[in-house]
């Protein structure tokens, strides 16, 4: 098959996985630069302009006066203002004051507010609303909902109502086979006995999209290095109508499961024997490409019209989880508006994608992400779109845990909005939704954005999810219920704008590329941003900063991308490589 605008062809060799590749150096190649020295750090991170999240300065005093009250023993008072936090919307945020851009949940703050109550306190909180939580409660246990039991355990947590919740939540996830969610982050030895751990069916194979990450306490033994001279391709697989325009595109990556390896242009999916490359299954594309067909002059000049703004950052990946494919695929469809002024762009039409699941042996279609912008029917083979505002729309690939499927999607109405969507993994249904942040990226010289919002997968575990927005922010919200647990703004490059109508580019920054995660510390290198930044992952707490350009007696360093987190060490690469050793002064 001819390959047509696409991607370049995917080439799979001769090598063990997993492998550690090192390519025999040529005279222009990379230089690694071992153990540098600590790179400067700045006074004090600017705050990112133009960047808008859920800070809530009314809740702010709340806290502030809840404080107050406990210090003069006014309990009632203290607990009832507690309560109203508590039942305030969950992605609201308050300001860390040690920290000018750091902020905190503050239902998560108004909880450990709670917990840290003397015993007489927590008696006056049942007293208090003890008696509307057991109500509650029993309509939740009549027939059983899982939504609203962990409603009650979030906005009456320490009352009696709320254990009684926790506890019947935790055995009804067990009898759905819920496993990873009913255990929430502790260990199945704590909740079950040892006849029904050996009981449970073996895992399926995992494929996630993240950085390499190693905790202290870990070191990646097992990984020999690989030289990569001589290697041979095996196989090759061409994708014979991709809507990918950048014949350049790098950002692909495929899932290795199973003996399979998964591959998508985000138009269609193939899943190829990995040792010879023969299909096993494949899906072509959603309905409707073949009114953008090349054939013709109106199909070419509508494909290019839905493709001119694809973000070379975008990431195409697909994610494989307990015998579930994943993949963002773009629909046929036009999404916002497409406007020009003589020959200069004012407005282009932004990719539509959305999230698709697939059976992973055998590409059974299982569900489809709900998204307003395809309401449509088919009449004559039409496509008919009920309504195209650019909402909803798939901004990076998803990632799994504990049964649940975490997808960024952005609406691009004025600014992008960016929020996170839990999804089930076998059923699509959406468990919740919150709002992370709204901001803006490259614009042209009418203040208008030219291309999708590109963004790094998240990382997630069955407790949290984090993901970093590349709109100024990273974001962790709890991966039950989507409250907001911490989000720290970082400084944003400086944007050079053009005057000739051209997209404005930002300077110093980093390629797409996804974050690493150890379980305690986040390490990730935004695209609008001129510092990578390792956090704390339970509290946002800055661990680390190294910019992406500097110099040294003779040359200049540009970083690109981070390659590991190991122990207390960061890997990164660009025109060098460098090992970074955390906290070294």
């Amino acid at each position: 098959m001819k390959l047509m605008r696409s991607i370049p062809a995917i080439a799979f060799c001769s090598i063990a996985f997993p492998a550690l590749l090192s390519a025999a150096p040529a005279e222009s190649a990379l230089r690694a630069q071992v153990a540098s020295p600590a790179d400067p750090q700045p006074a004090q991170l600017a705050a990112p302009g133009g960047v808008t999240i859920l800070e809530s300065r009314d809740l702010q005093a709340e806290l502030e006066d809840v404080r107050k009250l406990l210090k003069e023993n006014s309990l009632r008072a203290a607990i009832g203002s507690l309560q109203r936090v508590l039942e305030a919307d969950p992605a609201s945020l308050v300001r860390v004051e040690s920290d000018d851009l750091l902020f905190r949940g503050a239902g998560q703050i108004a909880a450990e507010m709670l917990a840290a109550l003397p015993e007489q306190a927590m008696k006056v909180r049942e007293s208090m609303v003890g008696g509307r939580a057991a109500e509650e409660l029993l309509f939740a246990l009549n027939p059983p909902d899982l939504h609203a039991l962990r409603e009650i355990t979030k906005r009456y947590t320490g009352t009696r109502a709320a254990l009684d919740a926790a506890a019947a939540l935790r055995e009804l996830l067990f009898d759905r086979g819920l496993h990873e969610r009913a255990a929430s982050g502790r260990k199945y030895e704590e909740l079950m006995p040892p006849t029904w751990i050996g009981a449970m069916p073996a895992p399926k194979p995992l494929s996630l999209l993240r950085t390499p990450a190693w905790s202290r306490d870990e070191h990646p033994t097992g990984l020999a290095p690989v030289h990569a001279a001589g290697l041979q391709a095996r196989w090759r697989y061409q994708f014979a109508d991709s809507p990918v325009p950048h014949q350049n595109y790098s950002n692909h990556r495929a899932a290795i499961g199973a003996g399979l390896v998964y591959l998508s242009d985000s138009k269609e999916v193939v899943a190829l024997e990995l040792g010879t490359g023969a299909i096993r299954w494949r899906f072509d594309s959603p309905p409707g490409w073949e009114r953008f067909s090349f054939a013709s002059v109106s199909g070419r000049r509508n494909r290019e019209a839905i493709t001119d703004a694809f973000d070379p950052d975008t990431i195409i990946a697909p994610v494989l989880a307990d015998g579930v494919l994943l993949v963002n695929l773009q629909e046929a469809v036009s999404l916002g508006r497409a406007d020009n002024f003589f020959e200069i762009a004012v407005r282009r039409l932004l990719p539509g994608r959305r999230l698709y699941a697939f059976d992973a042996d055998n590409g059974d279609l299982l569900w489809v992400q709900d998204v307003p912008w395809m309401n449509f029917t088919l009449s004559s083979g039409q496509l008919q779109n009920a309504r195209q505002s650019p909402v909803d729309m798939a901004a990076a690939p998803p990632t799994v845990a504990a049964g649940r499927v975490f997808l960024p999607v952005y609406s691009a109405s004025g600014t992008l909005d960016l929020s996170m969507i839990a999804l089930d993994l076998h059923s699509g249904e959406e468990l919740w939704r919150s709002f992370l942040v709204s901001g803006s990226k490259e614009s042209n010289l009418f203040g208008n954005v030219l291309s999708e919002l590109a963004c790094p997968p998240p990382v997630a575990d069955a407790s949290m999810v984090i993901m970093c927005s590349n709109l100024g922010a990273i974001c962790a919200l709890d991966a039950a219920t989507g409250a907001a647990q911490w989000t720290r703004l970082y400084e944003r490059s400086a944007v050079q704008v053009s005057q000739n109508g051209d997209i404005s580019q930002r300077r110093d920054t980093f390629s797409n590329h996804p974050p690493a995660w150890d379980g305690q510390r986040l390490l990730c290198a935004p695209t609008d941003s001129p510092y990578a930044l390792l956090m704390s992952s339970s509290s946002g707490e800055l661990q680390g900063l190294w910019p992406a350009r500097s110099s040294t007696v003779n040359e200049r360093v540009e970083l690109d991308q981070v390659v590991a987190l190991m122990g207390n060490q960061v890997l990164m690469s660009g025109t060098h490589v460098q090992r970074k050793t955390i906290g070294a002064s």
